[in-house]
């Protein structure tokens, strides 16, 4: 609701619309923001909205959303999303010991077998997993381990992606410390991603 700092969706579509009028030669719409933009109260008919404007101009830009898939237990959520063209899930650590320490979860949220069941209810799910190393010697900062890269291919198997983003840390991390993957290492990586027979890109850090 816009007490909880939410604009409505009729604020949403008109600044989407104003956006659309300066900007028509995009190539995406994607559904992000500084907080879950699937936590938004409305989020079903911004999409239906949003895509109604899309469909009627015929566009061929790309909607998208950009989500950690914690909502994904409400029925109109996992109903708008695959209403997208791109449903993208953060998935960043494979274990429960990875995914408490980095990813700080509500415990409504469960473990990690709790999540990847909330990404299973997307009929097309497609998974974004960032990577950052440290300098700490006892690895307790950093996901960049076999252990967590074995455990995501697990969780690759189990979700069964349309696609497969690998990403790392750029610019100013969000952790203290944390260092890019280097190039190398992180496409290794996706080769072994393609190997099990997933569409996996690797987008290294900008130079």
């Amino acid at each position: 609701s816009e007490s909880d700092g939410a604009p409505s969706w009729e604020e949403v579509l008109r600044e989407f619309g104003a956006a659309l009028r300066k900007y028509p030669d995009i190539d995406s719409v994607t559904l992000a923001g500084n907080s879950e933009p699937c936590a938004h109260p409305d989020f079903f008919r911004v999409v239906r909205e949003i895509r109604k404007v899309k469909y009627a101009a015929r566009a061929r830009w790309v909607f998208n959303v950009l989500s950690n898939g914690s909502e994904l237990d409400k029925e109109d959520v996992v109903r708008g999303c695959d209403l997208l063209d791109e449903a993208w899930i953060k998935l960043d650590c494979g274990t429960d010991e990875f995914f408490r320490r980095f990813n700080h979860p509500l415990s409504s949220i469960g473990g990690v077998q709790e999540h990847l069941a909330r990404i299973r209810k997307l009929k097309a799910p497609r998974l974004q997993s960032l990577f950052w190393m440290s300098p700490d010697t006892h690895a307790t900062a950093s996901n960049w381990s076999s252990t967590n890269r074995n455990a995501l291919l697990d969780c690759y198997r189990a979700v069964r992606p349309i696609a497969v983003h690998l990403t790392t840390v750029s610019r100013e991390p969000a952790w203290a410390g944390a260092t890019p993957v280097p190039p190398a290492e992180l496409e290794e990586f996706g080769a072994q991603v393609r190997s099990e027979g997933f569409d996996a890109r690797v987008f290294p850090a900008e130079s």
